[in-house]
């Protein structure tokens, strides 16, 4: 993919997205940072992305404006309640804050002429700080007006003193004091919100400013570097302050597991957990979404009944507060249908799954990527019950709705699209599904960039599809490039390494290599005892593999021995051991021999 720029295109600036327009500098550094902070801070993307290539995507983005951040939250609807919320604020006073500077400021940073942006991280850093310093910020109009508004706000203490003066001279001592006794209930809570609103200012000046030479040494820095440098002064210069750790924590691991970055992830969502469980003041809701970011990060990496075990925790959670918000509750029941498809408990998965479904409809502003994915996940769980003709109707009607509402390469309309194709394939329709496989590949690689772990899926998918078709020397690449990016993004012994090690082996085999084969089994059954346990089902699985490829490989000693070890930890597959090929390779006396052993085995457990 000669020429394509690597990254993620939704943060990338037009002219990172399409090389034509000149290359990059670090005027585009200043436009993924704006992208990274218009999200934590509206909780959306400045656009969905349609686009189906760099280029298209660049050109998209300097066709479209991108809008204010108060108008985009206004834009979300009805999950902007839950933007608030998650920010530690009401909706009002969300919108307050957004509207004015720090719409400006944005705008100014995601500017599609590069020579109208700030022109370094440091000048965008600066307008941030003089934001937070109540001044005026240099992407704001310099009008005598807005001028005069930032000094009141800067000297709000003294400016209303001087009216409160001006009120009392002409209104008498009465009305002076009329409001005394409510603000010293109030005055408390007041000192609290402006200490937490002055550490979160000096947080932000803290990470924004890079005044030491010897750090900076006379480079410019980039985005990722200060999201880097946020991270670690979340760790070490919050200490002490749990709810703000939390809080800063949490968004920040939310950005990075955006990413496909699991592994930064995981730790700062870790800690946004460890934090608000010993924070008593964190209202439930607070509490369940923190579980919730830590489940379905779980997830992804493999770690089901992990994922579950905090998914169940989360609802638990809600159900003590008697939480009923939909927000709240539709998509931890769909995360949580997820993970009970994944663990085989189908009838609870769709239960789970139709539920999100009617709370995301019954939102005053429906959830329409809720809606999508909940019909999706229904097609899914038809395909685990093998009733493909049921999974395809709920598939398509997932597939239009998404491309109807998100584009047609959409990241999320990709990912429906590849259900489908899988849907398709046991459905007994392999060339549908190998066409759409091969659509859904194309779509990934202009979205992500190459080393993305989204693409793994796709590698895989197809790589398995072409394998069943006896298409070996095509797939085998495919399903090798598959292992290599779940081990670059998950690390070697997770659990879906495994599972891509035996597509990977199978095909080995099928196509006649049968040494070959055996390290990839090997390995694959190696994560499975240390990671899932000796008789998890995977591994179970993963040790008849063994044993049956040793018989092919003419080891019947080794095969036999596995087999007991195999029924000796809990399978019940003897009959897989039964088959023709086993009594041929062993020969009839030491077959009845060794299968009666195994039997006996079995009968005593």
């Amino acid at each position: 993919r000669t020429g394509r720029a690597p990254g993620t295109p939704v943060y990338m600036s037009p002219e990172h997205a399409d090389p034509s327009l000149g290359g990059v500098d670090i005027r585009s550094d200043v436009y993924s940072l704006g992208v990274v902070l218009y999200r934590l801070l509206v909780g959306a993307l400045p656009h969905e992305p349609e686009a189906d290539s760099g280029e298209a995507l660049s050109r998209s983005t300097r066709d479209r404006s991108v809008p204010r951040p108060s108008a985009r939250l206004a834009a979300l609807g009805g999950t902007q309640l839950t933007v608030a919320r998650d920010r530690a604020t009401t909706l009002p006073e969300l919108r307050r804050r957004l509207r004015g500077e720090l719409d400006w400021v944005l705008l100014r940073a995601l500017e599609t002429d590069r020579e109208r942006r700030y022109p370094t991280v440091e000048r965008f850093a600066a307008d941030l700080r003089r934001y937070l310093s109540d001044r005026p910020v240099e992407a704001g109009p310099p009008s005598p007006v807005y001028r005069a508004r930032t000094f009141v706000r800067r000297h709000r203490w003294g400016v209303a003193s001087a009216c409160a003066i001006v009120l009392a001279l002409g209104t008498g001592s009465a009305l002076a004091f009329a409001g005394e006794r409510t603000a010293r209930r109030a005055e408390a809570e007041a000192r609290a919100e402006a200490e937490e609103a002055l550490r979160i200012r000096d947080f932000l000046i803290d990470v924004f400013s890079v005044n030491d030479p010897g750090e900076a040494r006379g480079r410019t820095v980039t985005a990722r570097e200060l999201l880097a440098r946020g991270a670690e002064r979340i760790r070490f210069d919050l200490e002490g302050q749990p709810g703000l750790q939390a809080d800063l924590m949490g968004a920040l691991g939310g950005a990075y597991a955006a990413l496909g970055l699991l592994e930064p992830a995981d730790s700062l969502l870790q800690g946004a957990l460890e934090r608000r469980a010993l924070d008593p003041a964190r209202d439930a809701v607070d509490q369940a979404a923190s579980l919730r970011d830590m489940g379905l990060l779980r997830q992804r990496q493999g770690r089901w009944e992990d994922a579950f075990a905090l998914l169940a925790a989360a609802e638990h959670t809600l159900d003590s507060a008697d939480v009923t918000d939909p927000s709240a509750r539709a998509p931890l029941q769909a995360a949580l249908g997820t993970v009970q498809t994944l663990r085989g408990e189908l009838d609870d998965a769709q239960r789970r799954t139709e539920a999100a479904l009617s709370l995301w409809r019954q939102m005053p502003e429906p959830d329409a990527r809720g809606v999508v994915q909940a019909i999706r996940w229904l097609g899914v769980i038809q395909n685990h019950r093998d009733d493909p003709q049921a999974s395809l109707a709920f598939l398509r009607d997932a597939v239009a709705e998404a491309a109807r509402t998100f584009g047609p390469e959409h990241p999320f309309t990709l990912d429906t699209q590849e259900s489908l194709a899988l849907s398709l394939s046991n459905a007994g329709e392999p060339d549908s599904a190998l066409a759409l496989h091969r659509r859904v590949l194309a779509g990934r690689s202009r979205v992500f960039s190459p080393d993305h772990p989204t693409l793994a899926y796709s590698y895989h998918n197809l790589g398995r599809e072409l394998s069943g078709l006896g298409r070996y020397e095509e797939a085998i690449p495919l399903l090798r490039r598959s292992v290599e990016l779940r081990e670059q993004a998950l690390g070697p012994d997770d659990p879906t390494v495994g599972f891509a090690l035996e597509t990977l082996g199978i095909a080995t085999a099928m196509n006649g290599d049968l040494a070959g084969t055996e390290p990839l089994f090997l390995r694959a059954l190696s994560i499975y005892e240390t990671r899932l346990g000796p008789a998890h089902p995977e591994t179970l699985e993963a040790l008849l593999n063994v044993a049956e490829l040793e018989w092919y490989l003419d080891r019947p000693e080794d095969a036999w021995r596995r087999f007991a070890e195999a029924v000796e930890r809990g399978t019940d597959q003897v009959a897989r051991v039964e088959g023709p090929p086993f009594r041929a390779w062993a020969g009839e006396r030491r077959y009845e021999d060794a299968l009666g052993r195994v039997r006996t085995i079995a009968a005593g457990r």
